[in-house]
């Protein structure tokens, strides 16, 4: 059995909304790490790959929306290019989703390596000035959010 580095607590950003999703999504990641380690590379591991991947992008894609929605809402000044970002990073979650789905890719420690990269430097780079903005207050948004909010979005 291989030996992969299961991804750690992301960063957290002071946010519990925020970081709520995010632990929720480095939980997907390390339930990833798992079946890289432990399950075949054909048929049924392949597909249970493709499937908890198409999770992670799921539950990723309601994640962005609720930021860029959060966004809209204070008037960030960086939300093109962070929407952007979004875009980019789902789109290239769907391709790695159809190589592994295809065969064209395998799900391996390195792979796994790779998503957890892309949620920490997304998270490191792109919201924390956003968390800092919030917190502040700045925006007309006050600091503490509601959860209704992401309800309704």
């Amino acid at each position: 059995m291989a030996t992969t580095t299961h991804p750690a607590e992301p960063p957290s950003l002071g946010i519990e909304e925020l970081d709520a999703d995010h632990r929720r999504i480095a939980d997907l990641v390390k339930r990833i790490a798992g079946v890289a380690e432990d399950a075949p590379r054909e048929g049924p591991g392949r597909q249970l790959a493709g499937g908890m991947l198409r999770q992670l992008h799921a539950v990723t894609r309601i994640h962005f929306r609720k930021e860029e929605s959060l966004m809209e809402a204070i008037g960030y000044a960086d939300r093109a290019d962070h929407r952007r970002e979004h875009m980019m990073l789902l789109a290239e979650l769907k391709v790695f989703i159809r190589n592994i789905e295809r065969g064209d890719e395998t799900l391996s420690p390195k792979t796994v390596e790779r998503l957890q990269q892309w949620l920490v430097g997304h998270i490191v780079q792109s919201d924390r000035p956003l968390a800092r903005v919030l917190r502040s207050g700045r925006g007309g948004r006050p600091t503490e959010l509601s959860t209704s909010h992401w309800e309704s979005a």
